[in-house]
């Protein structure tokens, strides 16, 4: 009787055991929930970065049509940013990428204020405009990255002044999404004790040769070149400008026969700036995830 007993125990025991199991193994067998994130951009989809950042989700065991999809909308203009984050919303996407300029962030935020945004500020300050609340924290539902764009204007002045100490005079470009970067390059010329002139593009392609042809002769012998997208994408095509190129141009000189040491930032290979799109998807955290920020690590006299 004491035998049988103890049977019936370690077969009730086996038996409770497997259908405690039971529903961990049926969930292991499930599907694993797909992550949908969404990405707009002027670049194609496959351009340097995006192909970069799936290679790093695959790292982070994100394969793309088993448990990860990239919504992508490519855009033409500056118009189509607000459109296309409604889309990207429409498509139920669980986060959302607003790279670029300051209207990717605007027109994400203007098409949803709940979803997840990482952010790659490049030619704006997220603090100063009322993104973010701060570096370490940002808050809210937004991440990702600063470039602190403004402040590598000044550091690219000093290094113009530092390899040419008898720099009196030079030409700045910039634009309307780099006005910013120019008030700052300008007001550190002025401090370095030589002067900035500026001449603002219009219309891109920018043509860069009429410009210099049109600025003051002692001005041209030396060129910094603000960032934005448009400036980018002219200067890969003019030939003259020699300078060694990561993200952005930053300074050369102006008739070609010197290069000049450059401050770039290369989206495709860096671990921080890839990671701005990687850190909060990979650990699925929404608000405590802090910025990347790059700094110039560079001696100022500023």
């Amino acid at each position: 009787m004491q035998f049988d007993e103890l049977r019936r125990r370690e077969f009730l025991t086996l038996l409770g055991g497997a259908a405690a199991a039971w529903p961990l193994a049926a969930r292991a067998q499930q599907p694993e929930k797909m992550l949908r994130v969404g990405a707009l951009s002027a670049q194609p989809r496959t351009a340097p970065i995006w192909l970069a950042f799936e290679r790093r989700m695959a790292e982070l065991g994100y394969k793309h049509g088993t448990n990860f999809a990239l919504e992508f909308v490519r855009v033409d203009s500056m118009g189509d940013y607000e459109r296309g984050y409604r889309e990207l919303v429409a498509r139920k996407v669980d986060i959302m990428l607003a790279n670029g300029p300051e209207i990717a962030l605007k027109s994400a935020r203007a098409a949803t204020q709940t979803l997840p945004m990482v952010m790659l500020a490049i030619e704006y300050d997220p603090i100063a405009r009322g993104y973010v609340t701060n570096l370490a924290r940002p808050s809210g539902n937004i991440t990702g990255i600063f470039l602190q764009q403004i402040e590598l204007a000044e550091k690219r002045v000093q290094i113009l002044k530092d390899a040419f100490p008898d720099l009196r005079a030079a030409i700045a470009f910039w634009d309307g999404t780099s006005a910013d970067q120019w008030d700052a390059a300008q007001t550190a010329a002025t401090t370095l004790g030589f002067q900035l002139a500026g001449a603002e593009m219009h219309d891109p392609p920018y043509d860069y040769e009429r410009a210099l042809a049109q600025s003051a002769p002692d001005h041209r012998g030396s060129l910094i070149v603000m960032v934005s997208r448009s400036s980018l994408e002219t200067a890969r095509g003019l030939p003259n400008l020699r300078c060694d190129i990561g993200l952005y141009p930053c300074l050369a000189s102006a008739n070609g026969s010197r290069r000049v040491a450059c401050y770039p930032t290369d989206l495709t290979s860096s671990s921080c700036t890839v990671g701005w799109l990687t850190m909060w998807i990979g650990s699925r955290r929404e608000q405590s995830l802090p910025t990347c920020r790059l700094s110039s690590r560079l001696s100022s006299n500023l």
